[in-house]
């Protein structure tokens, strides 16, 4: 009875040290220049970052009946403004480019414009150090991140395509890519990510596909 009585008062310390410590003192997402928890304070990557399409890959854009658009660049860049945060990185994306895009074996002179910039990014950490997810999505009272095809591109010529995505707590549609960490090297995926556009544009058929790399590197989301 005594041990069982001790173990009871074990019990209601725990939850009332959980109640006290509350769920800020969880462990905080932070994005390093070296693979160390938690981050040095002249280790934590602050102000501009870049991303640009890992080498000899292509941004694919898939929409109606099969037609496809293959971007053999593709850019962002923007800056964190907040860095390390409590559950999320925090940061916004103020560029997005795609350039010599081509539909199908086509001529490379499909114009592709972003839509509604900047966008919001957070970034969370993964169950590994260096993964973690990146979700890209409107600014506050914002619109859709989406994208706009030009001229010269076929079937899409004239479409505008829109993130068509609802993520767990956010409101909107935000696009999530995966983060993964390879010798320092951040490397962000698409992965197939929805998009949505008009009936004669393909409906909800749309999807997009890259991996970027990041900068700075190193780079670590731990």
């Amino acid at each position: 009875m005594k041990l069982i009585k001790m173990m009871g008062l074990a019990l209601v310390a725990a939850i009332a040290a959980m109640a006290l410590l509350g769920p800020g003192s969880a462990s905080a997402t932070e994005i390093c220049s070296e693979n160390k928890s938690p981050c040095p304070e002249a280790k934590l990557i602050k102000g501009e970052i870049t991303a640009q399409l890992q080498p000899e890959t292509q941004a694919l854009l898939k929409g109606a009946l099969g037609a496809e658009v293959h971007c053999q660049k593709s850019e962002a860049g923007g800056e964190i403004t907040e860095n390390p945060s409590k559950n999320q990185v925090l940061g916004k994306i103020t560029k997005l480019t795609f350039e010599e895009c081509a539909v199908g074996e086509g001529p490379k002179t499909c114009k592709i414009e972003s839509l509604q910039k900047p966008y919001t990014a957070h970034v969370s950490q993964g169950e590994k150090a260096g993964e973690g997810t990146l979700y890209v999505g409107p600014q506050p009272g914002g619109e859709t991140p989406g994208a706009k095809f030009v001229e010269n591109c076929g079937v899409f010529t004239g479409c505008n395509y829109k993130v068509n995505e609802s993520q767990p707590g956010y409101e909107g549609q935000w696009a999530k890519l995966s983060l993964q960490n390879e010798g320092g090297a951040t490397h962000a995926h698409a992965e197939q990510v929805a998009l949505k556009s008009s009936f004669f544009c393909g409906g909800n058929s749309g999807r997009w596909v890259a991996a970027y790399t990041m900068h700075p590197i190193p780079m670590w989301v731990i």
